[in-house]
């Protein structure tokens, strides 16, 4: 098993691969939240709102897949060790145990909002749509991760991505939230 371990990593260095999934991973949560929100302004048109659905739901998948890249991989590595359990289960890991806890969690909460949303039919517009608001803390737990964790965190150019990631975040919820369609008046048949 360690000859194993040791060709995978000469020919992919484990802990590269896994800061590249993982800073992936997080732009990409970061695209899906932003054109989720955007892709519901009542001012756009039809055509522009199912573009941005598009990436919205495609930055989903993408984002979840590199996500699950990022920790599944660390089982190969030879630097630090990681077991399987310590991967998938949350808080089990022996180092950075709620920092590596609440990144798993961000992943566990991407997996269900991508197979909550194969099935809003079932569940109902109104539960999904409260589900799918699991995004903002999927995305805080992603960034809390990152920036804490991550070994790239040090470097200006990161942390400025990350800041700067977390206030267009931010002001865009407030923005979404702001910005409601107006209200369609009741006609007098209506009333």
């Amino acid at each position: 098993m360690n000859e194993l371990l040791n060709n995978v990593h000469h020919f992919m260095p484990v802990w590269t691969v896994s800061r590249a999934a993982g800073i992936t991973s997080y732009l990409l949560l970061f695209v899906s939240v932003m054109t989720g929100m955007s892709a519901h302004y009542h001012f756009m048109k039809a055509k522009t709102k199912a573009r941005m659905n598009l990436i919205h739901q495609s930055t989903g998948w993408f984002g979840m897949l590199f996500g699950m890249t990022h920790g599944l991989i660390l089982i190969f590595s030879t630097y630090q060790s990681f077991s399987i359990l310590e991967v998938i289960i949350p808080f089990a890991s022996k180092t950075h145990p709620l920092l590596i806890g609440i990144g798993t969690l961000a992943l566990y909460v991407m997996i269900i909002l991508i197979v909550t949303s194969d099935y809003m039919k079932v569940l109902g517009r109104k539960t999904w749509k409260t589900i799918h608001f699991l995004a903002f803390p999927a995305f805080i737990s992603a960034f809390f991760h990152s920036v804490l964790l991550g070994p790239d965190s040090h470097y200006p150019f990161m942390m400025f991505l990350y800041c700067l990631t977390a206030i267009i975040t931010v002001v865009a919820l407030i923005c979404r939230i702001a910005v409601r369609p107006p209200k369609k008046e009741l006609t007098s048949t209506q009333k």
